[in-house]
């Protein structure tokens, strides 16, 4: 069965996002293309090595067991949006933002903002 782009986009997002409420950076990590952008407050990560080093930290600290609510996921054409909040033993984040742009089911581009609070 042949998938319509809007369907992978959606199964590349819900895996993405299971990935990271389980803590699975193995996971989390093959949904990116390996020359991935990730574009962040504190500057843009090249590649799957420093995306991974910024998730290895941002995973400490918002472990799994934390909670993890999806308040809004739009998908359009390549892109898809989510707006998050979370908490965690290290962490308060009662606002987070990402935006994925998505090729052949894996992450090209991303953007992500969040307003995150030590506890």
């Amino acid at each position: 069965m042949v998938l319509t782009t809007s369907t992978r986009i959606e199964e590349t997002l819900f895996h993405h996002v299971e990935a990271f409420a389980k803590g699975d950076l193995d996971a989390h990590m093959s949904d990116y293309c390996e020359d991935a952008v990730l574009i962040t407050l504190d500057g843009i990560l090249r590649g799957s090595g420093e995306i991974e080093t910024f998730f290895e930290e941002y995973l400490a600290s918002f472990p799994p067991g934390s909670t993890f609510e999806v308040s809004q996921r739009i998908v359009e054409r390549t892109m898809a949006y989510i707006v998050w909040s979370g908490r965690s033993e290290h962490l308060d984040t009662p606002f987070a933002t990402e935006t994925f742009m998505v090729r052949d089911g894996k992450i090209l581009m991303q953007t992500f903002t969040s307003q995150m609070y030590p506890r």
